[in-house]
């Protein structure tokens, strides 16, 4: 199976410091906030990965990862109405995403020990230096791009897109189940996830992850990872 490449990145040696709370002035976002029993440490506050502002920091947290994803998604509707978080996994990782008021915000956890372990990327697309990135892989005609972005993974580079779609995920996925064969990518496999689809294609020396969720209405969140191999 293909190691997905993570929207929030590796740590990649930055130094930690303890925060009391994460407000991000310069990205003009929220606190992500802090469960009880849980840390949040600064990994990078302020760094620009491919002409993106982002801010990076780790969880320590002696709850339980299910115990953690279930405090975010209560914290983050009682801040108001946003579209639908986007859940998916990543190898021991389980990754959360959402995006309001124009802020994209991953929590990425794993277990540790009795505890949790996760980091949180927050970015804010708007204030992106970088041109639109071509993924070649299209999107359904309707769809809105909510963000690109192209990093490293164990050496291997990779491109990672989420938009929104019109239609249900079960219309998506048949969008790409005609589409890619005809530009001559080959089926590997299609599973289901919570709340829609995942498809796995293959191009010669790219492999190409698409993961299609349910949004607001009849709407899809769709997260497009390719990695160059």
């Amino acid at each position: 199976m293909m190691r997905k490449a993570r929207l929030c990145g590796l740590i990649l040696g930055f130094g930690v410091m303890p925060v009391a709370h994460a407000a991000l002035p310069h990205l003009r976002c929220p606190d992500p906030g802090i469960p009880a029993g849980s840390t949040l440490t600064w990994v990078a506050p302020r760094v620009a990965v491919d002409g993106l502002p982002m801010a990076i920091l780790q969880l320590n947290s002696r709850l339980s990862p299910h115990t953690v994803l279930v405090w975010y998604q209560k914290h983050w509707r009682g801040m108001g109405p946003h579209p639908d978080d986007i859940t998916y996994p990543s190898g021991r990782w389980t990754v959360v995403a959402r995006r309001r008021d124009g802020c994209f915000e991953t929590i990425q956890i794993q277990a540790s020990g009795a505890g949790t372990l996760g980091e949180v990327g927050i970015s804010r697309p708007a204030l992106s230096a970088s041109a639109p990135m071509n993924t070649g892989i299209p999107l359904p005609t309707g769809s809105q791009t909510l963000l690109t972005m192209n990093n490293m993974d164990h050496g291997q580079r990779a491109q990672n897109l989420l938009a929104v779609a019109p239609g249900n995920p079960g219309a998506v996925r048949a969008y790409y189940a005609h589409l890619l064969p005809t530009e001559g990518w080959s089926y590997q496999w299609a599973r289901r996830v919570t709340g829609g689809d995942a498809l796995m294609y293959q191009h010669g020396a790219r492999t190409v992850e698409i993961s299609i969720t349910h949004n607001n209405g009849i709407r899809s969140n769709v997260l497009i990872t390719i990695v160059h191999h």
